[in-house]
């Protein structure tokens, strides 16, 4: 089944709070999957749906990496892409708009992307937000409103 959203759906998704048990620390990548590692989150909603948190990493490349938002409609059994945190692994296009690019970027759900027919999360632009995965990772928490434990808020640099 697809799934499409529109972009003030999308938005209140990203906005809404998000709590997890889990210290900042703990985000990071440990199960062992092919070629990367591997750490997934998942926050339960109160109409049956859910939030999926995916923190992938290249073995061989730590530049390479993905911070996921995922959703998952209550009674489906499909993720859509909210928003992912790309390192620098690879270069970039935007289908509709065609231009490219090779550094740090976000990807965001779209609602024109889904109408095209593309990936929900097709569309992505640069950022100098962050510049590696720990900093990808405290950017990510504070854009998508992911609560984490009192104690471990601080930065992964602290």
């Amino acid at each position: 089944m697809v799934i499409l959203l529109a972009d003030d759906k999308i938005q209140s998704l990203i906005d809404e709070e998000k709590r997890v048990s889990l210290k900042l620390s703990d985000f990071i990548p440990f199960k062992n999957k092919k070629g990367h590692k591997e750490q997934e989150i998942s926050i339960k909603r109160n109409d049956g749906s859910e939030f999926k948190i995916i923190i992938r990493q290249n073995k061989t490349d730590p530049l390479n990496f993905s911070v996921i938002l995922g959703y998952i409609p209550k009674n489906l059994n499909r993720l859509f892409r909210i928003t992912r945190y790309n390192g620098k692994g690879h270069q970039h296009t935007n289908k509709i708009e065609k231009n490219s690019f090779d550094d740090f970027h976000i990807h965001r759900a779209i609602q024109r992307y889904q109408e095209f027919g593309f990936d929900e999360d097709a569309y992505a632009e640069v950022t100098d937000k962050y510049s590696d995965l720990p900093s990808a990772l405290n950017s990510f928490v504070k854009d998508c409103n992911v609560i984490v434990p009192q104690d471990s808020q601080r930065s992964l640099f602290d």
